[in-house]
């Protein structure tokens, strides 16, 4: 049994509960940072991820392994994932993230590269009924999914597609998880540099998912408010009419 575990770590809620789960089950936590430099939150994000590496490290015996930094530039994305991508983006709305995420795990040759999709996930509305446990308690991808789905979530394990973020919240297993999850962090838009926006769509759904106290007060302001990120949510719903328009960026 191999006790080390490749997962795909950002600072955020859901890796984060992931990876404590790791640790309190006795397995080392091997992590991987995308680096994108069009992502705002991306300074933030890695020192989150230093911040609480150094109080779980302390607390369980140093079973995080040192994180594994890649820029997005250096991942060179076949065609077949990026058509793939955007057959998926014609019903679905998923971030383009995926897109790296995808091509990333197939140069590495992964093959169970843990991937913190929740339930709540838009993303989990496009392999939830493919997705099944394995021998090895692993929920991973059918083979039954369509070949444009598989392209780019065959090479990932889901530890936790059957838990909203509010589950999560409610399973914390101690008082320095529950301190550790404090410490997350969500925003891709940080204002100033260090405040949670409000109004990104990380900011909307961590509100709406059950945990808007995770907001400081003038960033619920900019949620209640929010112009831009509704007419966003309007195109989420009508994804043929969103990927006609990213055509014209």
């Amino acid at each position: 049994m191999n006790n080390t575990v490749d997962i795909l770590w950002t600072g955020g809620w859901d890796s984060t509960f992931r990876v404590i789960g790791l640790l309190e089950s006795g397995y080392t936590v091997n992590p991987h940072y995308l680096v994108d430099p069009g992502r705002p939150s991306g300074e933030v994000e890695i020192k989150t991820i230093s911040e609480i590496k150094d109080i779980l490290n302390s607390e369980y015996g140093n079973r995080i392994l040192d994180l594994k930094t890649v820029h997005v530039e250096s991942i060179p994305i076949s065609n077949e994932i990026s058509d793939a991508f955007d057959q998926i983006r014609k019903q679905h709305f998923i971030g383009s993230q995926y897109k790296w995420l995808a091509a990333y795990a197939l140069k590495n040759d992964f093959e169970f590269l843990e991937l913190s999709i929740h339930k709540q996930d838009h993303a989990c509305e496009v392999i939830s009924e493919f997705v099944l446990e394995d021998s090895c308690g692993r929920f991973v991808l059918g083979k039954n999914a369509p070949l444009a789905v598989r392209k780019i979530f065959e090479k990932f394990s889901y530890p936790i597609i059957d838990k909203s973020k509010s589950d999560m919240k409610n399973e914390l297993p101690s008082e320095i998880s529950k301190r550790v999850m404090a410490l997350t962090w969500f925003c891709h838009t940080p204002a100033f540099g260090r405040y949670p926006c409000g109004h990104c769509n990380p900011c909307i759904y961590t509100a709406k998912e059950g945990l808007i106290e995770r907001l400081p007060w003038h960033a619920k302001i900019r949620f209640y408010i929010r112009i831009y990120p509704r007419l966003k949510n309007i195109l989420v719903k009508f994804p043929k009419i969103n990927s006609a328009l990213l055509k014209f960026k």
